[in-house]
């Protein structure tokens, strides 16, 4: 299967797991649903309970142990009109095609977006590497294992772009037109090491793109997935989290 092909892969590893948890008391689950999610998905269905709160201590552990213990700690509570979490995990592990050379690694000053400076650890290396100047950005993309599937695209507005206008421009059909114009040449890249931690709840965020009947308790239609107890199954969170470094 899928899963099967992305082990095989050399220099990368690249994992998905799914989960649905669902407390038998607060909702009953359609039984082609379940099928479905797990045919189709891979997915593990769990049943527990909710009002005991070593439920919340099972379902972080087992976000932990997909993301390599990455991601812990998901969940600080279940909420009384919690029926069910589906759960999507992916962990990503990946060498660089051409690896830095760790001799070439030195602590330098790298320059923040509020004008001030930190010291990091500077990663430099010589290459042909894709790279272009567009919109007053320069683009640069790193690719991953041997089959250069999987890519970092890094991007570094100049002084006039900034930060801040870059994140406001961005947007899907910008970003594909900056990788069309992207290609191979000789040049260097310093890139800092870093660690990145991001925790959003998504909700608003996904009202803002469009979705609103599935938050909505008057309008939300689960009635495929199942039958809550007390009332109309909506949505009601969308905790995400990311972890990344390099």
């Amino acid at each position: 299967g899928f899963s099967a092909e992305l082990a095989k892969r050399d220099g990368v590893k690249l994992s998905m797991a799914n989960s649905l948890w669902a407390d038998p008391d607060r909702v009953t689950l359609n039984d082609e649903y379940v099928q479905n999610m797990q045919e189709y998905f891979d997915s593990a269905v769990k049943t527990a309970d909710f009002d005991n709160p070593a439920t919340v201590k099972a379902i972080n552990d087992w976000i932990a142990g997909k993301t390599n213990n990455l991601i812990r700690d998901m969940l600080d509570e279940i909420p009384e009109v919690a029926v069910s979490y589906l759960i999507n995990a992916i962990y990503f592990k990946g060498d660089w095609t051409v690896k830095f050379d760790k001799k070439k690694t030195k602590e330098a000053d790298f320059h923040l977006a509020d004008g001030g400076t930190k010291t990091v650890k500077l990663m430099s290396r010589n290459d042909d590497i894709p790279y272009s100047e567009q919109d007053g950005v320069q683009i640069a993309k790193l690719t991953y294992g041997k089959d250069k599937k999987n890519a970092m695209w890094i991007l570094l507005p100049n002084e006039e772009k900034g930060l801040d206008q870059l994140v406001k421009d961005f947007d899907a059909a910008t970003f594909k037109r900056w990788q069309q114009r992207t290609w191979e040449r000789e040049g260097t890249i310093k890139l800092p090491r870093f660690k990145l931690h991001f925790k959003k709840e998504l909700s608003d965020s996904l009202k803002a793109a469009g979705i609103v009947k599935a938050f909505d308790v008057d309008q939300a239609d689960f009635k495929h997935f199942g039958e809550r107890k007390l009332g109309p199954i909506f949505i009601n969170r969308v905790p995400h989290a990311a972890v990344g470094s390099v």
